[in-house]
């Protein structure tokens, strides 16, 4: 009678050791899928940008007037946008109306080559610290940036540029499985009631001789 129940014992100590094996393999797989998944997004987005610049450049517009919005959102209360009239005079702001009342209006307005600039930075900011985000960041998280852009599509200009921060377990770190073993769910990652958001938006653009 006692050798069965060897045989069980031993029986149910390989389930356990081949379930832990087959967790940890799905999590590698499924951390390397997440990890690759913005490289391959954030090259296309580069080709993106570099086709948008090229037909802006090709059209050589250094007189124009910009209506932009700009958000900053890192937390709550969320503050309201800034919108500014800006007229730009071979490539250097001469004008700038600001017709919404907003602490964001405080910082220079950017000319399109410089939205160019701030696009090109967001995607080689992988975890979002050019922003000057402040953020509570968990040993066993880390951030991520998502990088929205969208551009005209004749004048090539950046019609949204949107870089967004969230948080995730790291799952690389063996202490982030030890929590979800311990407690059945993974790290909190709590970033905020809202994900902290830089937001650029040209409403319109009016070529000028």
């Amino acid at each position: 009678m006692g050798q069965p129940r060897h045989r069980f014992i031993v029986s149910n100590n390989y389930r356990c050791i081949v379930l832990v094996l087959v967790g940890l393999l799905l999590g590698i797989a499924m951390t390397i899928m997440v990890v690759d998944a913005p490289n391959r997004t954030r090259t296309r987005q580069q080709q993106e940008l570099q086709a948008a610049q090229a037909r802006w450049k090709a059209h050589n517009i250094d007189h124009y007037r910009l209506r932009l919005e700009r958000e900053y959102i890192i937390g709550l209360p969320i503050p309201p946008p800034c919108h500014q009239d800006v007229r730009v005079v071979q490539g250097a702001i001469v004008d700038i109306v600001d017709t919404e009342q907003s602490y964001l209006c405080d910082s220079p307005p950017p000319t399109v080559e410089d939205l160019f600039h701030e696009a090109k930075a967001f995607l080689q900011d992988d975890t979002g610290t050019i922003s000057g985000i402040v953020r509570m960041q968990s040993p066993l998280c880390h951030s991520r940036s998502t990088v929205t852009l969208l551009f005209h599509p004749d004048l090539g200009y950046p019609l949204l540029i949107e870089q967004r921060i969230s948080m995730h377990p790291d799952w690389l770190n063996l202490n982030t499985w030890q929590v979800w073993i311990n407690t059945g769910h993974p790290p909190p990652c709590y970033l905020w009631n809202v994900e902290p958001t830089v937001r650029s938006r040209v409403l319109e653009l009016i070529p000028e001789r």
